[in-house]
């Protein structure tokens, strides 16, 4: 009796398992057939089109293009210098934060942790419409500044790379 109860339980589960393969395999395949659709095709598609002329014919010429012209290394270099701005800015907040949840026990520090993980899940243009109603020209600094201070004219907080590095430190100082 022992025998062909060893061979019930190993026909049950050998069929329980090709299900679990099954399945993972479709959910495998699944999740490759989306990275082709969305990440590898449009990857693929951009390598082709920076390296082919609209005749298809094989090329540098874009890139000529784009290392002569002077606007475009001026872009360029500000990605760069607001790339590498950020990532300075955001290690000094994101280490002290980091630093003051682990080191210290202080009243609200969990409510604190939870609220400094606020900028990572809200939506980036929610944050950039905040700064842009507080700092901007017309947002709420500059009408303290000019209606309290006597500023005649609105400071520029929010506009230009000095801004742009503001707004993406806070957001992902996460």
């Amino acid at each position: 009796m022992g025998p062909a109860n060893e061979s019930t339980a190993a026909i049950g589960q050998t069929g329980f398992l090709s299900r679990i393969k099954i399945g993972g395999l479709l959910g495998y395949a699944a999740i490759w057939a989306f990275f082709g659709v969305f990440l590898i095709y449009p990857l693929i598609r951009l390598f082709y089109d920076a390296f082919t002329t609209a005749e298809g014919v094989f090329t540098f010429g874009n890139f000529i293009d784009f290392f002569t012209d002077t606007y475009y290394l001026k872009s360029l270099v500000n990605s760069i210098l607001l790339g590498v701005g950020t990532v300075i800015t955001t290690s000094v907040i994101g280490i002290a934060i980091a630093f003051l949840l682990l080191r210290y026990d202080f009243p609200g520090r969990g409510l604190f942790s939870y609220l400094s993980i606020i900028p990572m899940i809200m939506p980036p243009l929610v944050g950039v419409m905040g700064f842009v109603f507080i700092m901007g020209r017309a947002g709420t600094v500059n009408v303290i500044l000019m209606d309290y201070f006597g500023f005649t004219q609105p400071v520029n907080f929010m506009y230009g790379i000095h801004g742009s590095s503001l707004v993406e430190t806070l957001h992902l100082f996460p």
